[in-house]
């Protein structure tokens, strides 16, 4: 009995620190979007962007839903930044796992998401355009 309560209280520990690496990404990115680094987050956000925090919130987001994916990334940034970021990062989930055609929607999503941020922005932001299209 008492190494089961030690197995649950591990797996709710593992769970938590991948929530804990998957929210560090997301406050990355947000970084990012505070500090006008836009050349940075088009590299963050790139579909084949194989950085460690971006892989670690690609598997995490891998077993949740997108609003799950959604609620983290509002923790950390403006709504419609939320949304390029989490549908960006659930395209390249998809991607990976070889569903083409729900990849191709999140990333239709995420462009849509910033045109609406766009519209407030300059164009030295453009380089998010480059990687969404």
């Amino acid at each position: 009995r008492g190494s089961g309560g030690r197995r649950q209280g591990s797996a709710r520990g593992c769970v938590r620190e991948r929530q804990i690496m998957a929210a560090t990404f997301a406050k990355e990115v947000a970084a990012l979007i505070r500090n006008n680094n836009s050349m940075q987050l088009a590299q963050r956000l790139a579909i084949m962007s194989t950085d460690t925090s971006k892989k670690q919130f690609l598997d995490w987001l891998s077993t949740r839903t997108y609003g799950q994916g959604l609620s983290e990334c509002e923790r950390a940034m403006p709504d419609d930044w939320a949304e390029v970021v989490c549908h960006t990062v659930k395209a390249a989930s998809l991607k990976r796992d070889g569903n083409l055609l729900d990849a191709y929607t999140h990333q239709e999503a995420a462009f849509e998401a910033f045109l609406r941020v766009f519209k407030t922005l300059s164009r030295h932001w453009c380089p998010i355009l480059k990687v969404l299209v």
